[in-house]
């Protein structure tokens, strides 16, 4: 008989925890579950909403939730602070699923093995999504991915923005603003009358807003095309209306547009894209050895490319000296050659006196610093002090075009 007493284990990190604190939780044979963190054991005496151990344990991505499976095959859900239950599922399966992720902080996806995944909603009611073969499951603040050896597909809640204007019937002002679009391109005079009565009622700025935010959660370009068009068709007749949301998410946009494209392989969702920061996505890009890519995005979002500079120019050092012959000086004019040409400021590779040993220093592995030789710094100097403000804004287009993988 299985004599060990604790048959589920779940981690809560400290910024979701109650006490501030890393928590451990784990399930135990006489269907409770401990609390521990580094001060205290607390046994929540759970005996009364569960009847039966805890053999699976998911905590929500803000730690508000917990999805509970038990051993007779029910799913129950629970708050964090183990006041509330809100939901009991049953399965109707005595096998212990061989995963369990939070979608979002909204569904619980379950996988058993052989039968696909099934996903649980708030009020109890779940669906079913047929996966053969292995595949694993990732959670997400705001998704769950399952990864298979072909496929990264997201499971996702509708975002509200989209639903409103989807939903048949809908009558919010961004479903009537999107409506009209479409009138107005097929020819129908009736466009203008009702794209000004959405204006008349004060409401036509929440509808641009709303078609822009959905356009940010599509996948789909032409989804995604279609709701700005019907956005900017409604800022002509917004006499108060701000395009800056409208440039900042139509960025946005293009930039995971490429990023998702296959052969680049990060499907980021816009939720995603703003936790990890245009910086950190660059970053990541980078590493990848996608400099050009990195270069045109830091040329559309006004964000500095030094880092990309830097890390191109220690691959190509990388390169050249591991597959060519070339001299200390024939890879250090390569190297000038492209920066220069890309109006780099000046940046070089080399030591202070502009003749570092490239070689010895990448056999070292150690990268080669940024840094103007004597020579440069004069020319580049004058040029910089003349020509900074109007460069600029320039440099990382020049760059983009002129530095290539």
């Amino acid at each position: 008989p299985d004599t060990n007493p604790y048959t589920s284990m779940a981690i809560i990190p400290p910024y979701c925890s109650r006490s501030g604190l890393l928590e451990v939780l784990l399930g135990t044979r006489d269907n409770s579950i401990l609390v521990i963190d580094e001060n205290e054991v607390e046994d929540q005496l759970l005996q009364d909403r569960i009847s039966a151990p805890i053999t699976k344990i998911a905590v929500a991505p803000k730690g508000e939730y917990l999805a509970c499976y038990r051993r007779d095959g029910v799913l129950t859900v629970l708050s964090s602070a183990f006041t509330t239950k809100y939901v009991d599922v049953n399965t109707k399966s005595m096998n212990k699923p061989m995963d369990i992720v939070w979608c979002g902080d909204d569904a619980v996806v379950l996988q058993w093995k052989n039968a696909g995944i099934i996903m649980v909603g708030p009020d109890g009611d779940w669906i079913n999504f047929p996966y053969t073969g292995m595949f694993h499951l990732v959670a997400e603040p705001d998704c769950c991915r399952v990864i298979t050896s072909t496929t990264c597909d997201m499971l996702q809640r509708v975002p509200l923005s989209t639903e409103v204007i989807r939903r048949i019937g809908s009558t919010d002002p961004a479903a009537l603003m999107y409506d009209a679009m479409g009138a107005f391109e097929e020819g129908d005079p009736k466009s203008d009358e009702n794209i000004r009565s959405i204006a008349a009622s004060h409401q036509l700025s929440e509808a641009i807003s709303n078609c822009i935010t959905a356009a940010s959660t599509e996948y789909d370009i032409h989804r995604q095309q279609s709701l700005m068009k019907a956005a900017a068709y409604g800022k002509t007749f917004c006499s108060d209306a701000d395009s800056s949301e409208f440039v900042l998410i139509a960025k946005k946009i293009r930039v995971l547009n490429e990023v998702r494209r296959p052969e680049v392989g990060m499907p980021l969702s816009i939720e995603q894209y703003d936790r990890l920061t245009p910086e950190v996505l660059i970053g990541r890009l980078t590493m990848r050895n996608l400099h050009y890519l990195s270069l045109k995005i830091c040329d559309l979002l006004n964000v500095k490319n030094d880092r990309v500079l830097i890390h191109w120019a220690a691959e190509k050092v990388k390169k050249l000296a591991s597959t060519t012959n070339a001299t200390d000086e024939e890879i250090c004019k390569v190297i000038s050659d492209r920066l220069n040409n890309g109006n780099c400021n000046g940046y070089g590779y080399g030591d202070s006196k502009g003749n570092g040993k490239l070689k010895s220093s990448y056999d070292d592995n150690t990268i080669l610093g940024l840094g103007n030789d004597s020579n440069n710094n004069s020319n580049n100097n004058s040029n910089n002090n003349s020509n900074n403000s109007s460069n600029s804004n320039n440099n990382n287009s020049n760059n983009s075009n002129n530095i290539n993988n």
